[in-house]
């Protein structure tokens, strides 16, 4: 019977050995596993992180562009609505322009007429040359808001974003071709920004000249550069200088001439 216990004993103490090292085992794999699934966790983490970073810095980096678009679009509407007052403006100067010379033919007719009547010419005398020192200052005054408008349409061809087609119409809007333009209409070079290099011409929309139409310009009856219309107006349009003869300069006066 002592055997029997005995025996038992061993089976009992060997069970017991076993059972701790299965248990044993079993936890060292547990502890493998949970390491492992630690280590995944903590490499998703930083990926997850990383990947939050990168969207965080791109809807940045967007919102900043969106920014600059906003700013651009709201500088070249400003540099619109400048032109369209700079241009409200010099009509009106070309209105008082208007009457000053016809003032000025007016009086010149009837000092003509009053040649023998000394007092009176005199003092009609008196008046031209007033008026011909008002038409000066008028001119002057032109002059200058001529280069207002010029530098502001400089201003708007920059700050527009770009799209296809041709130059800008009188309201800033991009416009195309409209068809081959009939060669040898002749104009004027009105005036000349070379910071922007380009120029305003005396010819627009009611002589036949549109957008992208290419002209030689003359001076001296020697071709002395091209110009290529950008913006087109009812009367005057501007225009991109293509190239000059010899690195020379385009001037007022200079004589423009369309090409089929």
């Amino acid at each position: 019977m002592s055997k029997i216990f005995v025996i038992i004993g061993i089976v009992l103490a060997l069970g017991g050995s076993v059972l701790t090292y299965l248990i044993h085992t079993q936890k060292v794999e547990l502890k493998a596993s949970l390491d492992k699934t630690t280590t995944d966790l903590g490499n998703k983490t930083a990926e997850a992180t990383k990947e939050k970073k990168e969207k965080e810095e791109a809807l940045a980096s967007l919102k900043t562009s969106e920014d600059n678009l906003t700013a651009k679009t709201a500088e070249a509407d400003t540099e619109k609505k400048a032109k369209e007052a700079a241009m409200a403006d010099a009509d009106a100067t070309k209105g008082k322009l208007a009457t000053a010379e016809a003032s000025v033919t007016d009086l010149t007719a009837k000092n003509e007429e009053l040649t023998n009547k000394v007092a009176q010419s005199l003092a009609l005398n008196d008046q031209i040359v007033q008026l011909n020192a008002d038409l000066s200052s008028t001119r002057a005054d032109l002059q200058t808001k001529d280069a207002k408008i010029i530098e502001l349409e400089g201003k708007i061809v920059a700050n527009t974003p770009k799209t296809g087609g041709g130059g800008l119409d009188v309201n800033g809007k991009p416009v195309g071709n409209s068809g081959p333009v009939a060669a040898g209409i002749t104009g004027k070079v009105q005036a000349v920004n070379e910071g922007w290099s380009f120029v305003v011409i005396s010819l627009g929309e009611k002589d036949g000249v549109h957008a992208n139409a290419v002209l030689d310009v003359y001076r001296n009856n020697s071709k002395i550069g091209q110009v290529k219309v950008s913006g087109v107006e009812p009367t005057i349009s501007t225009a991109n200088i293509v190239s000059t003869k010899d690195g020379g300069t385009i001037e007022p006066g200079d004589r423009v001439v369309t090409r089929s």
